[in-house]
């Protein structure tokens, strides 16, 4: 079982990267080291024996730019990608491009390269759990009872493909889905101000989302707090 320490140490590592292939963005690290562990140990259910595993609790990590970040996580909870194909980061033929390529073998549930990609996919699993819910499941015996957990920034969210995710999320009442929104006002180009200014928890809550508020992810338990009133609201999407 890895360790909260272990998965911490996974945030250094992808501040790390290859020097013939530098990473175009390491500060996500920074914004998703405090809370990333927390689903991670606490709430994701996952076997890196078997990755195939439909009804494990699927995480979309929406910022592909910083890849590291989820290499470096599936290195240290076993799954079976090698240190020396991290070392190969972002070079042609390499296992850990620098957008995640679907791989589910190792871990990597799903493609993620355009800004907002992440969450349109995180939506689709939303959906496609619930249905199978509603075909599968019997009184007093769920067996598709998983949620999904979506990590977009800033960037996602001016993507015009999270607001029509995020809308339809809201209109299904898809209850199984939380997002972990990283508001840092930053961007590979700097700082978001002079062309994102929205008002993002109003325009959720416009969405029929539960919205979660004033939540720090930079103290040592960040999310416990925000995930108990997302995972019991079973009738609209969550949003700490």
């Amino acid at each position: 079982m890895t360790t909260r320490r272990e998965l911490a140490n996974a945030f250094v590592r992808s501040r790390w990267t290859p020097s013939s292939a530098p990473s175009p963005d390491i500060r996500v690290p920074d914004g998703h080291g405090g809370h990333r562990p927390g689903p991670l140990g606490d709430f994701l259910k996952y076997n890196p024996g078997h990755p195939e595993w439909l009804t494990a609790i699927g995480s979309c990590f929406s910022n592909g730019h910083a890849s590291m970040l989820l290499y470096s996580v599936l290195y240290l909870t076993g799954y079976p990608l090698r240190l020396e194909e991290i070392e190969t980061f972002r070079q042609l033929g390499s296992r850990c491009a620098g957008h995640p390529e679907h791989e589910i073998g190792i871990g990597i549930e799903t493609t993620t390269g355009p800004l907002g990609q992440g969450v349109g996919d995180g939506r689709g699993y939303g959906a496609g759990g619930k249905n199978a819910g509603c075909q599968f499941n019997k009184p007093n015996f769920n067996i598709v009872n998983h949620y999904t957990y979506v990590s977009p920034g800033d960037g996602c969210l001016m993507e015009g493909v999270s607001h029509e995710a995020c809308s339809m999320a809201g209109t299904f009442g898809l209850g199984k889905l939380i997002v972990f929104y990283d508001d840092n006002r930053d961007s590979i180009d700097g700082k978001v101000a002079g062309w994102f200014r929205d008002d993002t928890a109003k325009r959720f809550e416009g969405y029929h989302w539960q919205v979660i508020p004033n939540v720090d992810a930079t103290t040592r338990t960040p999310l416990q707090r925000p995930s108990r009133p997302a995972q019991a609201e079973t009738s609209r999407p969550g949003a700490p």
